[in-house]
């Protein structure tokens, strides 16, 4: 009988206890920091850099994207731990505070918390999910730093909400430069909300079967994208005609070497590089170092394609970077379209495009060279390999077979 007692107080105690800490969550959520300066200073540098994102991006002209409008996107920004994470920041055992922004529906729901942001904002809608909120379950998942593609929360009157984590690093050292809030927040969702129809594949490439050939031509095209990287800088158009023509005369040929790889490639080039440009382009619309491409390049002079095929060359252990170039060598391409045709509409295509029906940015690029007379400023292959260094691109090919 005592010990009967003695059970029921336990039982007692601990739903007590439980009570108090569910109340606690709910009311705490209700009563405390309502407004956007009593936040803590990390969510409020989160919601100024989104809101100059909004703001600067409203107007068409300054969209990141066709058809992609920021104001319009369901998203619960995850405030994650600055401690207990991975190296990489992919692991993440502390989650905190989460917001919505852009989802309608939860003025009147028990679990959220409208936060006042300042009048001049243009982001208003924003508000604080409790702890226990349903449907949210993913959020509190420690692997990971966003929905993966595909996944939709359901929430008020979202049916496609999209959650991304943040932390201090994010806003102020993150671990690499594509990392800081804005460019990694955009890059991601932009998967998630644009692509889902275009046709995805991992890019992977079976280094093993290839010889010093293969790596050879891919430096010749490295050597072309500088060229079209060069002409951007320049903003000479003429310039990026001859650099496009003879990109496309490369890349013909390497599609002849591997038509498998090579389709494969321009897919993946196309799905990370096109959200590559639009956090590119995003990181210079807030207070955020702006995101340059090849952002590892140890100076301004070294920040081209050849000095990445230089430096895989002689570290061997790297040939993996290969594939992850194609977000820097895609995105290139996107800005040359924009400089090319001056205006945004070839992103159309890529929005209207079907998994069955894959448009890629370098069928762009090749509808271009055919339809604005690029071949008269084309050569033949050989005749090209005389104005690259030669030379030094055979030997690091050779050194790059030597490593498989």
């Amino acid at each position: 009988m005592k010990k009967k007692s003695h059970l029921k107080k336990i039982t007692i105690s601990l739903l007590s206890i439980a009570i108090v800490v569910i109340g606690y969550l709910i009311v705490g959520n209700k009563l405390f920091n309502k407004r956007y300066d009593r936040l803590n200073e990390t969510d409020r540098t989160m919601f100024a850099q989104l809101n100059e994102l909004y703001t600067n991006t409203a107007n068409t002209k300054e969209a990141l994207w066709r058809g992609y409008q920021l104001n319009k996107l369901p998203i619960i920004l995850v405030a994650k731990g600055n401690s207990l994470n991975n190296s990489s920041g992919t692991f993440n055992a502390i989650r905190r505070t989460a917001y919505t922004v852009g989802i309608s529906g939860l003025a009147d729901k028990w679990y959220t918390q409208k936060i006042t942001m300042p009048d001049h904002f243009t982001l208003q809608n924003v508000y604080r999910l409790s702890a226990l909120t349903p449907g949210v379950g993913s959020t509190w998942n420690p692997i990971g730093n966003f929905s993966t593609f595909g996944e939709n929360i359901s929430l008020g009157d979202a049916t496609n909400a999209y959650y991304f984590k943040y932390n201090n690093k994010n806003l102020e050292n993150p671990i690499k430069e594509s990392q800081y809030f804005i460019p990694f927040l955009i890059h991601e969702n932009f998967h998630h909300s644009v692509q889902l129809a275009w046709k995805s594949d991992s890019g992977d490439v079976r280094i093993e079967e290839k010889n010093a050939e293969w790596f050879e031509y891919l430096g010749y095209q490295f050597a072309a994208l500088d060229g079209i990287k060069d002409a951007i800088v320049n903003n000479d158009k003429e310039a990026m005609k001859r650099a496009v023509a003879e990109y496309v005369v490369i890349s013909e040929y390497r599609k002849q070497q591997d038509i498998h790889t090579y389709s494969s490639e321009k897919l993946h080039e196309t799905l990370e590089g096109t959200a590559t440009y639009v956090g590119i382009k995003a990181s210079t619309h807030a207070s955020t170092p702006p995101l340059l491409l090849l952002p590892g390049a140890p100076s301004e002079e070294q920040r081209n394609f050849s000095y990445f095929f230089t430096s895989i060359a002689h570290h061997p252990g790297y040939l993996s970077e290969i594939k992850w170039n194609r977000y820097e060598s895609g995105a290139l391409l996107c800005f040359a379209l924009d400089k090319l045709l001056e205006d945004q509409s070839w992103q159309q295509k890529l929005n209207a495009q079907k998994s069955n029906s894959p448009v890629t940015i370098y069928d762009l690029v090749e509808q271009y060279y055919d339809e604005h007379g690029l071949k008269e400023y084309a050569n033949s292959v050989d005749t090209l390999l005389k104005k690259y260094d030669t030379s030094r691109i055979r030997k690091e090919s050779k050194l790059l077979d030597n490593q498989i």
